[in-house]
């Protein structure tokens, strides 16, 4: 026969730190292989952070609104859907950065960033493996005209 687990019985501020620790990697988890992302996606993401700190679901939608209200996660704008999609400011920069670059070569009408070069600023932002063949894909696309 199968023993049963006792629920643990946390001390309250040690919860809380435990708590606030699995919520601030929730931003950098949703962002680790997409850029954007949606609300279903940042409540099971936080849902699944809490998973043994004794949080129930009021606590998950309280994180979320945190989260938000903090600014750790920004609204970028709606679907075709018409629901929320989200990202993060750290993505955002990056993304925003990569923009800046390109036009920044296309005004000066110089050749693409250096393969290479690519890669290794990629990597230093902790892009996915998606993300850096995004930018890949951007490097090597000519400049319009």
């Amino acid at each position: 026969m199968a023993s049963l687990r006792t629920p643990r019985t946390w001390d309250p501020a040690e919860q809380e730190k435990v708590i606030a620790e699995c919520v601030a990697a929730v931003p950098s988890q949703l962002t680790e292989r997409e850029s954007v992302f949606e609300r279903r996606h940042l409540y099971a993401a936080v849902a699944t952070s809490l998973v043994g700190t004794g949080a129930d679901a009021m606590r998950v939608e309280q994180e979320v609104d945190r989260l938000i209200q903090a600014g750790r996660i920004v609204e970028l704008g709606r679907d075709a859907l018409e629901q929320p999609v989200y990202s993060t400011p750290e993505q955002i920069a990056i993304e925003r950065e990569l923009v800046t670059v390109a036009e920044r070569l296309a005004r000066e009408h110089r050749a693409a960033p250096d393969r290479e070069y690519v890669l290794r600023l990629c990597r230093e932002r902790g892009l996915s493996a998606e993300q850096t063949h995004a930018a890949q894909m951007a490097r090597a696309r000519p400049p319009s005209r």
